[in-house]
């Protein structure tokens, strides 16, 4: 536990209120819409995104490759899918994001009605969030080595348009993930330090 503390104390959080005006990541939004359909929103894509379903023991039995559009949006009919636990993933070459959806007695839902993704930007060693969110659920933010070893851990209350900055030049150079959740919905980044 002292050497969790230590490692927070290396990582200096700044909360801010200006707007993160660069994005490195797209811009989601996830929706129910119909009794077992999703409509997936995409912003710009730059580069490959993969989209796939997997179900509860890990099986895919959907994936497909996008890249490079302005925007893309799209409507998934989940009629034929059985009743139980499925994974709604999408990954990029910076961010996975993988939303639990359950059918069950023919209806599906989402942990949450509306998903949007956290917007992550590098500057240096310094990472801008955008969380967006309601005031119901808190976002937990972890921060973790390549081994794995959790660095930083944080939970933001009242995640409705929250900011924050993490300045990462006091931990040592290499390949760090950012880790964030929400009501059931996890996403994960990945930035590199250098010194």
């Amino acid at each position: 536990m002292k050497s969790l503390v230590m490692n927070v104390i290396a990582v200096v959080l700044l909360v801010v209120s200006a707007t993160i005006v660069a994005a490195a990541e797209v811009p989601v939004k996830i929706k129910v819409a119909g009794e077992k359909s999703i409509e997936l929103s995409l912003g710009e894509i730059s580069g490959k995104v993969w989209i796939s379903f997997k179900d509860q023991n890990g099986n895919v039995f959907y994936t497909k490759k996008i890249k490079d559009l302005s925007s893309y949006t799209v409507k998934y009919d989940l009629a034929a899918f059985p009743d139980g636990e499925y994974q709604l993933e999408l990954h990029g070459s910076e961010q996975t994001l993988n939303i639990p959806v359950t059918i069950s007695k023919g209806i599906l839902v989402l942990k949450e009605a509306i998903v949007s993704a956290p917007i992550v930007a590098n500057n240096g060693n310094v990472v801008a969030v955008k969380l967006s969110g309601d005031t119901k659920n808190a976002w937990n933010i972890m921060i973790k080595n390549t081994a794995g070893d959790l660095i930083f851990i944080e939970t933001v209350e009242n995640s409705s348009n929250a900011q924050r900055k993490y300045d990462l030049s006091n931990l040592n150079a290499g390949e760090y993930t950012l880790q964030f959740s929400t009501a059931g919905n996890s996403f994960s980044h990945q930035v590199m330090v250098k010194n």
